[in-house]
């Protein structure tokens, strides 16, 4: 029997070698966790540390689990470095995948040729083919997540023998998705539930002390670090507004109808029939789309025949269906503003396997011939949608020969020139650091998401920021959050290097402003203003140093230069008077640099009147000056 079944990893793994490489897409992923990942798992291969390395002050971190960072980490002590190499793991990550698919689909159905082709429909499934050149916890987690259930089948049909390599394998396993992905606790709790539903309370008492003996250490290392991220962000109704509203009863009830909605929709359709894009905002107005009928129809069709096919399954239909309920169970509470094809995407295996299993049983119900019966018919079910598909594989490879967009083409040969020019111990501010640090090798760091910007500036003191990138990748935090402090203190940075300027030309010759610019720039801590900020504005007593050397003590009332001031110039020249709405207006006595020569000045709306006076140390005029 098992010479049979490596005919058939031997076919998929040569049809892996095929495609694989056609699709491979040796560009570096835009998404921010990838090189996040990448980061972590520098941390835990060059010293044992779970730490970003790009951070300027490496402090233990928690937002991520460690699994994926660790495989990383492995793999890089390896010798695998490069990020092509690191891609090629999640790659053969998605072969074991396909395999783990062969022998699960023969254990729900006994169907060698069903089990191959619906394993062929796995490894040629666009999304996950995608994600095998990512460096992401996707793909890894698929194969967690697969074998562990698998793990778990065996040891429900030795009898639920706890002195067994099959226990063994799914305890690891049940700590290994958690540790690879939060979202892996659904498969203790599937476990859990299915275990007590079979009157199995030892084993299910068991497993569960196994798992939190497993996963304490971490849980013990969140809490020292103020506790999970992930749990603070499921209770706010928006998490990327760390001080917005915390979700209350009637916030749940929109989340849940919300994310049921765009699973049935978009999600499910787009993961078993991705011919095309999924839209789901308004490119011009943000606005969230609503599904065609078409995708209502997709979603509806694939879940009705799933259900089906899982109910066909007798023998593990209970088991299924703890698996299927305790992760949708996630994706509904799960903040909406989460979406993607992310989070289900481990269960495309499983969710192929019932599909087909659900057609055949249909057919089964209406047809009640031999060739429907024994199975025979699946080859007519699966080739066709195979075939349906194929052109997302040709889709992919164009993706993989594309180049990344203007605006990220130009953020990454910024980042690029950072590596020539600047040095390792120099921090750099980004929307996306992990990514700049990828390519630069330089120490990165976003900025607070704040409107204070004081708060923004003292951060920069305190991690001593060097150098600050603006960009245009279509992220509002860097005009909304960065770019006014460009704006209110323009002496703190200084142009070194930029790519699409910011003005540009239209076909008619117009001018118009560019949408894929990046520019590094110099940050001075010592220049810019030295005061207080009150929504945005300037408020106050204080002091603006100038890059040209000068400086400026005095009021400011709404960003606005008011009232008595002093004004040093680069060579120490001194001028004192009164300011009204940000110009000179009035007496100024302006004293020279070595404080020989005393000038009584007058000035209208900024402007000097041509007739001055000299003055000696008391005030006393001892001669006039022209002074224009």
């Amino acid at each position: 029997m098992l010479k049979y079944n490596w005919f058939y990893f031997l076919a998929l793994s040569f049809i892996f070698i095929l495609v694989y490489p056609y699709v491979f897409n040796a560009k570096l992923f835009l998404g921010g966790d990838n090189a996040t990942y990448y980061s972590l798992a520098q941390g835990i291969a060059s010293g044992f540390e779970y730490v970003s390395s790009n951070s300027p002050i490496p402090l233990p971190t928690n937002h991520y689990p460690p699994g994926y960072p660790f495989i990383l980490a492995v793999a890089i002590k390896l010798g695998v470095t490069s990020l092509k190499g690191l891609k090629i793991v999640s790659g053969l990550f998605l072969l074991g995948s396909v395999i783990i698919t062969f022998l699960l689909s023969f254990r729900f159905t006994e169907n060698r040729i069903f089990s191959g082709l619906v394993a062929l429909a796995v490894l040629l499934n666009m999304h996950l083919l995608e994600y095998a050149s990512i460096t992401m916890s996707e793909v890894p987690f698929v194969f967690f997540l697969l074998l562990t259930l698998l793990a778990f089948v065996k040891f429900a049909d030795t009898g639920y023998r706890l002195k067994s390599w099959s226990f063994l394998l799914t305890v690891f396993g049940v700590i290994a998705v958690v540790y690879i992905r939060t979202q892996g606790i659904a498969v203790l709790g599937a476990f859990a539930f299915y275990l007590l539903i079979n009157k199995q309370y030892k084993v299910a008492g068991i497993l569960t002390l196994c798992f939190i003996l497993g996963y304490l250490p971490w849980q013990i290392r969140s809490s020292s670090l103020g506790g999970s991220s992930y749990v603070k962000q499921l209770f706010k109704v928006n998490p990327y507004e760390a001080d917005g509203e915390d979700m209350k009863l009637a916030d749940w009830g929109t989340r849940i109808k919300n994310n049921t909605v765009r699973y049935i929709s978009k999600e499910i359709p787009s993961l078993l029939f991705p011919v095309k894009p999924t839209a789901y905002n308004d490119p011009k107005t943000g606005d969230p789309l609503p599904a065609s009928g078409l995708q209502w129809f997709l979603g509806i069709f694939v879940i009705a025949f799933s259900v089906l096919g899982i109910w066909q399954i007798k023998k593990y239909k209970w088991l299924l269906l703890s698996f299927f309920g305790a992760n949708f169970l996630i994706f509904l509470l799960w903040p909406d503003v989460w979406f993607g094809i992310r989070f289900i995407l481990p269960l495309a295996p499983l969710i192929l396997i019932v599909f087909f299993v659900g057609m055949k049983g249909l057919l089964g119900m209406m047809l009640k011939n031999e060739f429907v019966q024994s199975g025979k018919i699946y080859p007519l079910l699966v080739i066709p949608y195979l075939l349906f598909n194929y052109p997302t594989i040709k889709l992919l490879h164009q993706k993989a020969e594309a180049k990344h967009a203007p605006n990220w083409t130009n953020f990454l040969s910024v980042a690029e020139w950072a590596k020539e020019k600047l040095k390792r111990t120099d921090v750099v501010v980004t929307r996306k650091p992990e990514l700049f640090y990828f390519i630069a090798d330089t120490k990165t760091k976003t900025f607070p998401y704040t409107e204070d910007l004081d708060v923004l500036k003292k951060d920069f003191e305190e991690n001593k920021v060097t150098h600050v990138v603006f960009e245009q990748l279509g992220f509002s935090q860097t005009g909304k959050y960065l770019h006014p402090l460009l704006v209110k203190e323009p002496d703190r940075f200084e142009l070194l290097y930029s790519l699409g300027s910011r003005d540009a030309v239209d076909a008619k010759g117009n001018k118009v402003k560019t949408q894929d610019g990046s520019w590094l720039y110099k940050y001075h801590r010592d220049y810019g203003y030295f005061g207080n900020y009150e929504q945005g504005l300037k408020q106050g007593e204080g002091t603006y140093v100038y890059a040209n050397g000068s400086k400026f003590e005095g009021t400011w009332i709404n960003d606005t230069i008011e009232g008595k001031g002093r004004f040093y110039m680069k060579d120490g020249q001194l001028s004192e008077g009164t300011w009204v709405k940000g110009k000179r207006e009035g007496k100024f006595i302006i004293t020279s640099p070595d404080k020989k020569q005393i000038i009584e000045s007058y000035w209208k709306n900024n402007n000097i009147e041509p007739q001055g006076y000299l003055i000696d140390s008391l005030g006393n005029r001892t001669g006039q000056i022209k002074l224009r």
